[in-house]
């Protein structure tokens, strides 16, 4: 992001700043998340479990952030003379106007995923199946709600060709609220259970809910065998079903699933293009199947041949959507998380990192090769050091050949290997005491194994 705070004033329709010249390139609605206070703006949410009011004196003081998103001016606002406060009636709605703009301004295709499960898998599954063709955005980890929504949306820049959102709900009326902020070109409905229907008077009612983000896609994207997801969906748009069972209308149908070897060969005929492939997945399980096929559908709806989908597919590899903490030896305690490597996925680990930081331990980050997500490389690199120098990061060691060779790119005093062999063969368990270690890599790599 890259906005005058007067413009942004302008968007959400608040009061004019005092200082209409501050330049906001972040959004901030965790005051512990802080990275860099230049820049920042500050949406002072109340939520259940608390108010953000209550920490914008401390992010003024002591985090110098100078720009905030209230519903209240704070009592003490004459002690903090060069903050601006936007005031608006309601701080959600201003944080998910400002995103609705944001997104409508760009000329990136949107993807939006719903469900009850899966909705991540098939998220990283199409940016790892689409960003060799396309500069793909996609929400970090599970940001699916009313706030993680528009902060995932706000990540889209002047080159994002394709953006890949997750919208999760647990009440109704909240997909409404989301779909407006999103404004989907493309539906994908995972699939429907009975997880988080608290806030239903039944499944029927949370499946018609969560289907509301369609009602204005071009396309909806669904399994055709579920006749609760298909009698749903809104009458808008068109229909692109997937088939095990032959259902009749179905654009996709599963020909055949074989499974040997730990893996599953699916042979499939697509009928709008009158196209049958074949292609094989690393997975046995129904549900991994099912998400292969929901992301199959969208690569064939996006043009995709069955030859790149057969290259691509056997990449894929689990999602892990959880950082795995343990106790190490010297105590030590680790921190291993393989979600993904790009800059975003750093950001919100060493976040959670500095959450966990105790009086007695120092601070060390095993960091992989990041992908740059189509981004310059060398800007990728030295925005990864500015985090590792933000979060007082006392220890760095760099592993793979990518970051080895942009070793001089780190903070002064990093290590860097070109592979796990070597690290391992220079370095011996008593080289770490008494720290807190992340280790950040991707799946791919072997430092993610």
């Amino acid at each position: 992001m890259d906005y005058s705070i007067s413009e942004i004033a302008r968007i959400i329709n608040s009061g004019s700043p005092a200082f209409p010249d501050h330049r906001i390139t972040s959004l901030l609605t965790d005051s512990r998340s802080l990275l860099e206070p230049s820049g920042t703006l500050f949406f002072a949410l109340r939520t259940p479990s608390g108010d953000g009011h209550n920490y914008i004196a401390s992010l003024y003081a002591h985090g110098g952030v100078r720009d905030f998103v209230v519903d209240t001016i704070p009592a003490d606002a004459s002690s903090m003379p060069q903050a601006n406060f936007l005031k608006v009636p309601s701080v959600i709605d201003a944080l998910q106007k400002l995103a609705s703009s944001h997104r409508a301004k760009s000329g990136a295709r949107v993807i939006a995923i719903t469900g009850s499960r899966g909705k991540t898998t098939v998220k990283e599954w199409l940016y790892r199946l689409i960003s060799p063709d396309l500069r793909v955005v996609r929400s970090p980890r599970s940001y699916n709600s009313q706030t993680g929504v528009p902060l995932s949306l706000c990540a889209i820049d002047s080159g994002t060709e394709m953006a890949i959102i997750e919208a999760g709900i647990s009440l109704p009326g909240e997909m409404d609220r989301l779909e407006s902020v999103i404004s989907p070109e493309i539906g994908i409905f995972t699939n429907i259970g009975a997880a988080h229907s608290h806030g239903f008077s039944d499944i029927a009612q949370k499946c018609r809910e969560k289907a509301s983000l369609m009602r204005r896609c071009r396309y909806a994207v669904y399994c055709a065998d579920n006749r609760l997801i298909s009698d749903s969906l809104p009458q808008g748009p068109d229909r692109v079903g997937w088939t095990r069972l032959d259902t009749p209308g179905a654009a996709l149908r599963i020909v055949r699933v074989s499974k040997a070897d730990g893996s599953s060969t699916i042979d499939y005929h697509w009928v709008p293009g009158a196209l049958s492939g074949q292609f094989t997945i690393p997975f046995t399980s129904e549900r991994d199947i099912e998400n292969a096929v929901t992301s199959l559908a969208v690569m064939l709806l996006l043009g995709t041949g069955p030859a790149t989908i057969a290259d691509r597919m056997p990449l894929l590899r689990p999602v892990r959507t959880r950082l795995d903490v343990a106790d190490g030896v010297n105590d030590c305690q680790m921190i291993h998380d393989t979600f993904s490597s790009g800059i975003a996925s750093l950001s919100l680990s060493l976040d959670f990192m500095s959450r966990r930081v105790t009086p007695d331990h120092t601070l060390t980050v095993i960091l992989g090769d990041i992908d740059t997500e189509g981004l310059p490389a060398a800007d990728v690199y030295a925005r990864a050091a500015a985090l590792l120098r933000l979060r007082h990061i006392d220890r760095i060691i760099g592993i793979g050949p990518e970051i080895n060779s942009r070793s001089t790119s780190l903070p002064a005093g990093s290590v860097t290997y070109p592979s796990v062999e070597e690290f391992l063969g220079s370095v011996t368990p008593d080289d770490f005491r008494s720290e807190l270690i992340l280790i950040k890599g991707s799946q791919d790599e072997p430092l993610g194994n």
